[in-house]
């Protein structure tokens, strides 16, 4: 027998997507230190996101479990996935995390040249800090040093360090 004409059958398959997930609180700029959460539709659908800037896959990236804590300014990325249907696009969210900075303390009287010993106060603008000091050329932190809570005696040649802490 001659062979038959060759038959064609194109076939496509759409799979329905899995919805892009969103983020809350949205991308911005924030003062403070936020937790975000990855909302998304589909409860059977998994999770997985980035903070280095990488493009997560549902291979690659950490998968979500629980709100991310975002502490420095870093970009959020997310994917959500399924079995049986097609990979969401890629969620992006840039947070720019500036925190407050505590104000530089005060000396009083200023630094300088004196012919007899002087007291010496500490002060900073910044509400609730306290400060922590040396006198041994070494820098404060916010665990080590003096906790200044009375003016300093100063009756040798010395340098005060002073740095004034405020949580949050």
């Amino acid at each position: 027998m001659t062979d038959s004409a060759v038959a064609s059958a194109a076939y496509t398959i759409n799979l329905p997507v899995v919805a892009t997930p969103t983020f809350s609180p949205v991308a911005g700029t924030y003062t403070s230190a936020q937790t975000v959460t990855i909302q998304y539709d589909d409860l059977w659908a998994s999770i997985r996101y980035t903070t280095d800037g990488s493009t997560p896959t549902s291979t690659t990236g950490t998968l979500y479990s629980a709100p991310v804590a975002v502490a420095v300014t870093e970009t959020l990325k997310a994917i959500a996935y399924k079995t049986g249907m097609t990979d969401s696009a890629v969620a992006s969210a840039a947070y720019t995390i500036n925190l407050p900075v505590v104000a530089t303390p005060t000396f009083s009287p200023a630094a300088g040249i004196y012919t007899s010993a002087q007291t010496v106060t500490i002060s900073s603008t910044t509400t609730g800090a306290s400060i922590r000091y040396t006198t041994d050329g070494s820098t404060p932190t916010s665990t080590t040093g003096t906790v200044y809570s009375a003016p300093v005696a100063v009756s040798v040649n010395e340098t005060i360090n002073a740095m004034p802490i405020r949580r949050g």
